[in-house]
Parts: C-alpha cells; sequence; structure tokens
C-alpha cells in the first residue's frame, strides 16, 4: 500500500502531517478542500462565524500567519537583525489581531 506524504518545498523529503515548524506541509496548512463559506481555519482549529467583521479579523490573523511562516523561510538568506526587526513587526501585530478578535466575542 501506498501512504501519501507532503513535499512542498522542494528539498525530496516528504512529511506525513503539515504540523507547524516542520519544512514540508506549509502550502498543506492553507489548503482545505471541504471548507463551508462560513468556516475559517485558524490555529485551534476550524471556527464557524456570520459576522462579516469578525470574519475580516480572522482571515487578517490566517494572513499574518502565512506571512510569519514565510519569514521564517527566509531566515537563512536574510541579515539577522532585520529579520528579528520583520518578525518583531508581524508578532506584535498578530497579538493585536487577537485581542481584536477576543473584543469581537471571537477565540476560544
Amino acid at each position: 500500500t501506498e501512504t501519501s506524504q507532503l513535499e512542498d518545498n522542494g528539498d525530496g523529503e516528504g512529511s506525513y502531517e503539515p504540523l507547524p515548524g516542520e519544512a514540508d506541509g506549509a502550502l498543506a496548512r492553507r489548503m482545505f478542500l471541504d471548507n463551508p463559506m462560513n468556516t475559517i481555519n485558524t490555529a485551534e482549529g476550524p471556527t464557524t462565524t456570520d459576522d462579516p467583521e469578525l470574519r475580516a479579523l480572522y482571515v487578517d490573523q490566517r494572513g499574518l500567519r502565512e506571512h510569519i511562516e514565510g519569514l521564517k523561510l527566509l531566515k537563512d538568506s536574510m541579515d539577522p537583525e532585520l529579520y528579528a526587526t520583520e518578525l518583531e513587526k508581524l508578532l506584535i501585530s498578530l497579538a493585536r489581531k487577537g485581542q481584536e478578535i477576543r473584543a469581537r466575542g471571537g477565540g476560544r
């Protein structure tokens, strides 16, 4: 039998799960084939909301997380000081977005 693996970074090594921190699976963590219209996939799992403003906050939060993941992939090719500065900005933005989501009644 065959067991599927994820290999989306071009290194020829695959992984079985799209886990955060793994080199493979970054694309798989963003893709969902069966996603109802009001479901947003967050770090904590799928979240459903009919509130368009809360939905937009979740989408922004997901975008920030994706940006952080992309920055991590570039870490070795960046000046360490620039990397730290950019990562700090993104993490602060992500924390503020989380506060906005909780203030609107979202989050867990």
